[in-house]
Order: structure tokens, then C-alpha cells, then sequence
């Protein structure tokens, strides 16, 4: 799984990067907490942030359609 293969890569850049990776897919699966808390840890890489915001703006983005579905 990806979150082993983050545990097992000793690289901090792509430590990050898989973070990235699998903040983005755990997002799109619904689990927006756990996706930001990736995100949250791959924002420590400055040449990552701007991928981090864009994930966090995709949860923002699903978060609004899914509340706007509801209604």
C-alpha cells in the first residue's frame, strides 16, 4: 500500500511526494480528514506547497459539491 511504502522510504523529498500522492487519492475516497494531515506533513517540503494547496482546494471542491448535492 502507499502508506507503507511512505513509512519505508527513508528520502524526506519523497517521503513527501508519495504524501502528496496519497493525500490526493485518500481525498477522492472520502477521507478528507486523513488526506489533510498528509497534506499538512508534505507542505514542510517548500517545493511541494503548491501541490499541497491544490489538494487542499480538491477537498474544499468536494466538500462543497457533496453539500450542494444534499440540499
Amino acid at each position: 500500500s502507499l502508506r507503507e511504502e511512505i513509512n519505508a522510504t527513508a528520502d524526506p523529498r519523497a517521503r513527501a511526494e508519495l504524501e502528496v500522492l496519497t493525500g490526493w487519492i485518500t481525498a477522492e475516497r472520502g477521507g478528507h480528514e486523513e488526506a489533510a494531515a498528509l497534506f499538512d506533513s508534505a507542505e514542510l517540503h517548500p517545493e511541494l506547497r503548491a501541490w499541497v494547496q491544490v489538494g487542499r482546494a480538491f477537498i474544499v471542491a468536494i466538500q462543497r459539491e457533496t453539500f450542494f448535492q444534499d440540499e
